[in-house]
């Protein structure tokens, strides 16, 4: 389906630096939107160094210099047209239902919304452990941002999010901040007053990383929720990553489980480094 600025009743954001895996990405969008019979707009982020592949006719491609994730996100989130703005990452396909588990749980008066990342395949370790569970509402300033959502599958009244800021630029992937970056909107909506909403239908599929992947990853994770617990001064949400750190680490030494230790010793020495270091 051929979307105009009027139809138009979602914009999809996917930013990518020239992943292999983003034409399939894009395809499941509009396949799913199909589905769902709605008017959906897919705003390609492009920060490749090579010319962007060809894309359905639903893509816009916005080509931005490669100066991080939270950049490329706000040009996506400027050039999206409709009053719902959602995100995925560029190696992920969405659910068929995707579309329509979005517009049945985002209402108009609903601000924000996340959904699970489930793993596209069985070869190695879960990208994250977001699994679908329960339709439900996160609200007030002392929920700790992790436990939300993750920025591979959320959606947002494009208004609200303009009026917030968008994301900061000083975090995410290619920023110093590393990671994070929704995070530190989550956190800001929640200060703010806003509810953030849970859809278990809203799935998304991610390909699994190998365990030397997953090792690599901690770091910069923890990096970047010190960068925010830092930022907005959040003493308890920083005390409970720590604890949370430091109880994974034990339950690795009770079980003799190496790489669960190996994991949350980077996840810790990455959040107290980005908590802890003064930002450039």
């Amino acid at each position: 389906m051929t979307a105009t600025r009027r139809d138009t009743v979602l914009s999809v954001v996917v930013c990518s630096l020239g992943t292999s895996g983003l034409e399939e990405a894009v395809e499941s969008i509009v396949a799913s939107a199909e589905r769902a019979a709605a008017g959906v707009q897919v705003v390609v982020v492009w920060q490749g160094e090579a010319a962007p592949p060809a894309l359905p006719e639903q893509a816009t491609v916005v080509e931005v210099a490669p100066a991080g994730l939270s950049h490329a996100r706000n040009r996506g989130l400027a050039a999206a047209t409709a009053r719902v703005v959602a995100f995925v990452d560029d190696d992920e396909l969405v659910d068929p239902g995707w579309v329509g588990a979005l517009l049945a749980g985002f209402g108009p008066g609903t601000v924000a919304a996340f959904g699970p990342v489930e793993p596209l395949d069985d070869r190695g370790l879960p990208y994250c452990h977001l699994q679908p569970g329960d339709l439900r509402t996160f609200s007030g300033r002392f929920v700790p941002p992790w436990t939300v959502g993750t920025g591979g599958n959320m959606v947002f009244d494009r208004a609200a999010l303009v009026e917030l800021g968008g994301f900061d630029v000083r975090l995410g992937v290619g920023a110093e901040g590393r990671s994070a970056e929704e995070s530190d909107v989550i956190v800001r909506l929640l200060r703010s007053g806003a509810e953030i909403a849970w859809l278990p239908e809203l799935g998304v599929y991610h390909p699994s990383k190998d365990e030397q992947e997953h090792l690599a990853s901690r770091f910069p994770y923890g990096f970047g929720m010190g960068r925010v617990v830092r930022k907005h001064r959040d003493v308890a949400s920083g005390a409970r990553y720590l604890v949370a750190g430091i109880e994974s680490y034990a339950e690795g030494v009770r079980t003799r489980d190496r790489r669960r230790r190996r994991e949350a010793l980077a996840t810790l020495r990455g959040f107290l480094a980005g908590a802890l270091k003064p930002a450039r």
